[in-house]
């Protein structure tokens, strides 16, 4: 890769141009706090300064996604992880070092990953690089969108999680695979393009984010103590093995669902609405859309 001209995402500077030396150091349109940290139902978009060569962007998967959901052409993107999980960065095998960034930007090698293209309701389709889903985690998402402020941790998500698990209606999901029936008493549907999600859990262990498929992890949990029962299960990486779970590979996944039901959506990480009253949700991998910097090989 030849980088002459470099855009990065958050900008350096309001009003940055191109630098000495022909490197973008900053950029205009990057997404204001309340974008970037979830208390949007649509994914943000920022304007790309045109003539970049590569793409910069410094932050965790929501910050991705804002970048990734900007064009459909857009010149290679490097994720320097700098949010909660970073899951795309981390299964791409890229640290938060800034040496070894500097290293994969200069001696990287561009891989094409898969996107997931998700569509609810009558919002224009979007794009997602780690996963879309519907049900408890991404009530949980909600929860913590409306109190968040700046970055998070992991233990931002402890109370939300507590809450939502009080709360929480399992209301049975109805999914279809490559337009088959896959699951009908899902509460939860886990659509990944990666094997990570949220950091330490592994939902999909056979998801490769370039493989020209995405992978469904349908749970059947009807109960908080079998929600419990499957977090322990990803977090150990042993949801293949999982009586109430269930792992479906393929290339289109709708979820639809039941009627009189109201179920927060989440994609990345941000909360993206609500799946509602009998309401349907599509999502379909478009193999190779994203154009990023892999580290090289050592």
């Amino acid at each position: 890769i030849s980088v002459r001209r470099l855009a990065i995402f958050p900008p350096a500077a309001k009003g940055g141009g191109v630098a000495d030396g022909g490197g973008y150091a900053g950029a205009g349109g990057a997404p204001d706090d309340r974008a970037a940290h979830g208390r949007t139902d649509s994914p943000p978009r920022i304007g790309i300064p045109p003539g970049a060569d590569a793409i910069v962007v410094i932050g965790g998967d929501g910050t991705l996604s804002s970048v990734a959901n900007s064009g459909n052409d857009l010149p290679p993107i490097l994720p320097v992880p700098a949010g909660t999980s970073n899951s795309v960065a981390r299964e791409l095998g890229i640290s938060s070092d800034l040496a070894s960034a500097v290293r994969a930007l200069v001696r990287g090698a561009e891989r094409r990953l898969d996107a997931i293209e998700w569509r609810l309701g009558g919002k224009p389709p979007a794009r997602a690089l780690l996963c879309v889903s519907v049900g408890f985690d991404a009530a949980v998402v909600r929860s913590l969108s409306v109190a968040r402020r700046g970055t998070a941790s992991y233990m931002s998500y402890a109370g939300p999680i507590l809450k939502t698990l009080a709360a929480f209606q399992f209301d049975r999901l109805k999914v279809e695979a490559d337009g088959l029936s896959a699951e009908k008493d899902a509460t939860t549907a886990i659509i990944c393009n990666t094997r990570r999600y949220g950091g330490p859990l592994v939902v999909a262990p056979s998801a490769v984010p370039d493989d020209g498929s995405i992978d469904l992890c349908a749970v059947r949990a009807g109960s908080r103590a079998g929600l419990i029962l499957c977090a322990f299960e990803a977090l150990f990486a042993r949801t293949d093995r999982s009586a109430r779970i269930s792992l479906v590979r393929g290339k289109v996944f709708r979820i639809t669902a039941p009627p009189g039901s109201r179920i927060p959506v989440q994609t990345d990480g941000e909360a993206a609405g609500f799946l509602a009253d009998g309401e349907a949700m599509e999502a379909r991998c478009l193999p190779g859309a994203v154009r990023v910097i892999a580290p090289p090989k050592e």
